[in-house]
């Protein structure tokens, strides 16, 4: 299998989605260990109700860091951050809309240098491995693993990666349509009321990993005689 980080950019200046990459990874990072992941069935309705409430998070976030100014008037939000700047009785707490962050609104200062991905996504680094087969057994887990790492390279690749914080609204538009495609593997395959039907549980690659499958403790018929 490919690499499922392969064409990731690894240095921009967009804190945004920077921002974005690093919840996202906090997420993955949970993932990968889970044992309920190497069932063939599924998952329980617990497990699946987290991993919406996270995916819900990021909805969220790709949502904060889309580009949208508090006012159609430039001029009128220019000058209302110029006054909030010297008003010593307003603080961050005013100037956050619950909506998304606002350094959108201002002449921002040149980035001197580029934010950097700084994680091994080789698969050397084992809070970060590959979702192979073996490590994955689950199908439709697996596809969440790797869904989630192409929403991450999506991200890297999107063109307001040169900005200062921001995204715009067709690229936000992207992102949560792969949010989406995640989400609705746990609404059809994740928790107890959609698992699969396994009648064999172990599989034949699995029976060499099983108390005696290789015979060695068989008692011996000649040494009775």
């Amino acid at each position: 299998m490919q690499n499922t980080f392969t064409g990731a950019v690894l240095q921009f200046p967009n804190r945004g989605i920077h921002f974005l990459i690093s919840e996202t990874m906090t997420f993955r990072k949970q993932l990968t260990p889970r044992k309920e992941f190497t069932s063939q069935s599924g998952w329980n309705d617990a497990f699946n109700d987290y991993l919406k409430r996270q995916l819900e998070a990021l909805c969220v976030t790709v949502k904060r860091i889309t580009y949208a100014v508090s006012s159609s008037d430039a001029e009128a939000v220019r000058k209302k951050r110029l006054e909030d700047a010297k008003n010593t009785e307003t603080g961050l707490v005013e100037s956050f809309d619950g909506k998304s962050i606002n350094s959108d609104e201002a002449v921002m200062p040149a980035m001197t240098r580029d934010g950097e991905l700084t994680y091994d996504w080789t698969g050397a680094d084992p809070d970060f491995p590959q979702p192979t087969v073996g490590l994955v057994p689950n199908d439709h887990a697996r596809s969440i693993i790797a869904g989630l790492d192409n929403f991450v390279v999506t991200a890297t690749n999107l063109d307001s990666r040169t900005q200062p914080s921001t995204i715009n609204k067709t690229e936000a538009v992207q992102l949560l349509h792969l949010l989406n495609e995640l989400h609705s593997i746990c609404m059809l395959k994740g928790g107890e009321a959609n698992r699969a039907e396994i009648p064999t549980g172990l599989m034949p690659s699995q029976r060499s990993e099983t108390f005696n499958a290789d015979g060695q403790y068989d008692p011996n018929d000649e040494e009775k005689k």
